[in-house]
């Protein structure tokens, strides 16, 4: 008896050990699942994507983009219609999706190695942008103000006003695939806005003219002349007497050299600038530009510095003006030019861009730079017709100035005895013969009207005596460029003058000259002027001959 309670004693102990035994094998096995590297779990070092929703804003929808972790480095860019967002090291915790919005017809998620490209179907008129909340990327569409028919709501779900890609509850998956995961809902806090050119990370994605009104107002490259400076204007030394509206540049420097009205060699400076395209150029788009009166004037303001000196013994005096000009209206405004955004459009299916689109995996800051720099070249080949054609179309058109100065002068040429020298304003109505098939391209009309009171000039009679003098300025200027380059400007000068000396009798004269712009490379036009005068009551009717050189540029950012 006592040898059966033994054994049986004996074997319940067994049985007891060889139950634990297994429970702890088991246990250890889920331990290792739990923690063990296994192809079904993401590096640390990779983000991924949780969710995609749909969310509908007013005129538009918005697709929201939730990470694990919050993004460091993201780019966006558009060609054509179709829009698309890179992710550098990230990976999708969804094997598809299917998100329907207004703006957009189709969406496309793709893995290049490392890194996602989610990209978009645009439609017609619908704006794109990126913005980043926390974790969160939001991708928007809206249709540009008075563009056509209000866009739709989208697709939504429960009545909701949002769809949500979804497939179960959260499970981790491997970076090349794998098991879906529950699409999160994040919060509808306000975004951060950035650009759809811009990256996320410390090196930019290059500034480009896609021919979207997401482009910025500067990325417009067409090489219009460059204006005269309001400051010269007043100061009598432009080479042309009658000044004619262009397109200003966010900066321009002239280079004065020549004899001017009253036979005294003059060398002088001017610098323009326009404030709100240095302050606010990079933060304006086309769209908001093309929309707004207010942005376009301020925008076409010009303001300059600029000084003279007189180099002979008759004339050895300084002066300097301030200047503004500004455009009330611009015909051959190139931000408004929607030919050039089909051209662009067009110009960016180049497959030698395609290359650079994807980068390689890895890819060191370096190599970054050096793509974005190649990219950068190319792009600026393939849009360069676009510009010249540009140029063509939009030399001549049709627009109108106003411009006012005060200036200074030094009869000795020395900056302590600068003194008050009068001001003037005038305005400019260029006619570019819109509709007259003969004319329309190679020709303009320029009608111009000047005031100019309190002038400090050179007594031709007593040397080193100066006279004050009022004058009333009214001209014309044809403009003729021949050819289909408009790369030479030929223009041909008069001018009606009425002035008097010492508030005393009036003066009628004329004045005539021929005139050469030529442009020398992108952003600088060399600008030449010989004429005559004719009926001056003092008989000092002497040739003239003025010369400047005129660079313009925008910044590049």
């Amino acid at each position: 008896m006592k040898n059966q309670i033994s054994f049986r004693r004996i074997f319940m102990l067994q049985l007891v050990f060889a139950q634990l035994f297994v429970v702890s094998r088991v246990a250890t096995a889920q331990q290792a699942t739990k923690t063990g590297p296994t192809p079904a779990t993401f590096s640390t070092e990779s983000k991924h994507i949780s969710s995609i929703r749909t969310q509908v804003i007013p005129n538009g929808s918005r697709v929201i983009l939730t990470f694990n972790e919050a993004p460091t480095d993201y780019g966006a860019y558009r060609n054509g219609d179709k829009f698309t967002v890179m992710l550098p090291g990230t990976d999708l915790a969804l094997t598809e999706i299917s998100v329907k919005g207004a703006g957009f017809t189709n969406s496309k998620v793709e893995a290049r190695g490392a890194n996602l490209v989610v990209s978009f179907q645009v439609e017609t008129h619908v704006n794109t942008s990126v913005s980043q909340v926390e974790n969160r990327l939001e991708v928007s569409f809206s249709r540009v103000a008075n563009s056509g028919d209000a866009l739709g709501t989208g697709t939504t779900t429960n009545g909701g006003s949002e769809t949500t890609t979804s497939t179960g509850a959260e499970v981790d998956v491997p970076p090349n695939g794998g098991t879906s995961s529950s699409a999160t809902a994040g919060d509808n806090s306000a975004p951060r806005t950035t650009t759809a050119t811009t990256s996320g990370s410390s090196t930019a994605a290059p500034t480009e003219a896609t021919g979207t009104d997401d482009d910025k107002i500067r990325q417009r490259p067409v090489d219009l002349s460059v204006p005269e400076s309001p400051a010269f204007t007043v100061l009598g030394v432009t080479p042309q007497t009658v000044t004619h509206p262009t397109t200003p540049k966010e900066f321009a420097t002239s280079l004065l050299n020549g004899v001017d009205q009253r036979g005294n060699f003059q060398t002088g400076l001017a610098f323009d600038f326009v404030p709100y395209l240095t302050f606010f150029g990079e933060q304006t788009s086309l769209s908001d530009y093309r929309a707004s009166r207010v942005g376009r004037f301020l925008a076409r303001t010009q303001f300059s510095f600029a000084t003279t000196k007189g180099a002979t013994t008759e004339d050895k005096s300084a002066r300097l003006a301030l200047g503004v000009r500004l455009t009330l209206f611009d015909k051959g405004d190139p931000r408004l030019d929607r030919v050039l955004d089909k051209c662009y459009e067009k110009a960016l299916d180049d497959p030698r861009l395609d290359d650079f689109d994807t980068p390689p995996d890895p890819e060191t800051a370096d190599q970054k730079a050096q793509r974005l720099k190649s990219r950068e070249t190319i792009l600026a080949e393939v849009v360069k017709p676009c510009n010249d054609e540009a140029r063509k179309r939009n030399w001549n058109a049709t627009g109108l100035i106003v411009g006012a100065a005060p200036s200074w002068i030094s009869e000795t040429g020395q900056t302590k005895d600068f003194h008050w020298n009068g001001g003037g304003f005038w305005t400019s109505l260029a006619y570019g013969f819109e509709g007259v098939s003969a004319l329309k391209d190679n020709s303009q009309l320029v009608v111009h009207l000047r005031y100019r009171n309190n002038e400090i000039i050179p007594d031709t009679v007593n040397a080193g005596q100066f006279l004050s003098q009022d004058s009333l300025f009214f001209g014309g200027l044809l403009r003729l460029a021949p050819g289909s380059a408009a790369k030479s400007i030929f223009s041909v000068e008069g001018n009606y003058i009425r002035s008097r000396l010492n508030k005393g009798l009036y003066d009628n004269s004329t004045r005539f000259s021929l005139g050469l712009e030529q442009r020398i490379t992108d952003g600088i036009w060399f600008s030449l002027a010989l004429g005559g005068q004719g009926g001056r009551a003092d008989g000092q009717n002497k040739p003239f001959v003025l010369t400047s050189f005129k660079w313009g540029f925008d910044q590049k950012k």
